[in-house]
């Protein structure tokens, strides 16, 4: 079993086009191998997908588990895998660490991660601030040459300050790219999982991991005008926002515990082997 395609590739390869392994069954989890043309920006996206299907397929790769439900029709009418091959498993988290805390609110907004569109988030800052608490943003990215007032940029961090951090703030953002991969599914999870309401970009990598305006807040992506207005709804009605905290953890433990997901991934394993 492998983890995401750049962990596959080898095996894959050997497999392949060599022959070699080929008795073992090779399950590959991938989260992003859809986005490979936006991170190769100067190759065209045919040739990308052309390499990557002698790469990854059916003699090289016996079964796909993705989390986010929009990779299927990639793996399927890019690749050439059959559905029987294909597994969507929904992402889970651990219930028990990430839960609700007593812990008294600094009223900041807070936002977290790599894969991001914090340019929409800044831009909104640099338009709006006046109106706008604080923003902390905890990032492995580089810290921009120009930050707007109000916003605080920090390093990435354990998860334990990611934790902390989540529930001291009035609620989170996570602002994503509208693209083909499983990015910022984690995140979201797991501060709906502390009870935090969320705003997050409409996108394909989180269909049908929420109900916009029950378990979360959409924006439409890139558009820093609705972003700003979403932002001001929440601000002004604090129920609002705690319903949907309260909606966020609900809907986690009924559906997105890790348990779920060993147990959705271990069937598959099973019926694979």
């Amino acid at each position: 079993m492998t983890f995401d395609a750049s962990t596959a590739f080898l095996f894959s390869l050997l497999r392949s086009k060599v022959g070699v392994y080929r008795s073992i069954p090779h399950i590959m989890v991938d989260v992003g191998m859809p986005a490979a043309s936006e991170t190769l920006k100067n190759i065209p996206s045919s040739l990308i997908f052309g390499m990557l299907k002698q790469t990854f397929n059916q003699k090289s790769v016996s079964h796909i588990i993705f989390h986010s439900s929009c990779q299927r029709f990639f793996y399927r009418d890019a690749l050439g895998f059959s559905e029987d091959k294909l597994t969507h498993v929904p992402f889970g988290v651990e219930t028990d660490y990430f839960k609700p805390e007593s812990v008294e609110s600094e009223g900041y907004i807070f936002a977290a991660g790599e894969f991001r569109d914090f340019d929409t988030l800044l831009s909104v800052y640099e338009r709006w601030h006046s109106k706008l608490p604080k923003l902390r943003i905890r990032s492995g990215l580089p810290t921009p040459k120009h930050l707007p007032p109000k916003v605080k940029w920090l390093p990435r961090a354990s998860i334990s300050t990611f934790k902390t951090e989540t529930l001291k703030s009035r609620f989170v953002i996570v602002p994503l790219h509208y693209a083909i991969r499983s990015a910022g599914v984690a995140t979201f999870l797991q501060s709906m999982a502390l009870g935090k309401a969320v705003l997050t970009s409409r996108v394909p990598s989180i269909e049908g991991y929420v109900s916009n305006g029950k378990t979360a807040l959409y924006y439409e992506p890139y558009d820093q005008n609705d972003l700003f207005k979403k932002i001001a709804l929440l601000l002004k009605d604090d129920n609002f926002v705690d319903e949907l905290g309260k909606n966020a953890r609900a809907e986690v433990e009924a559906r997105f515990t890790v348990e779920n997901m060993g147990m959705q991934l271990w069937n598959c394993v099973s019926n694979v082997l």
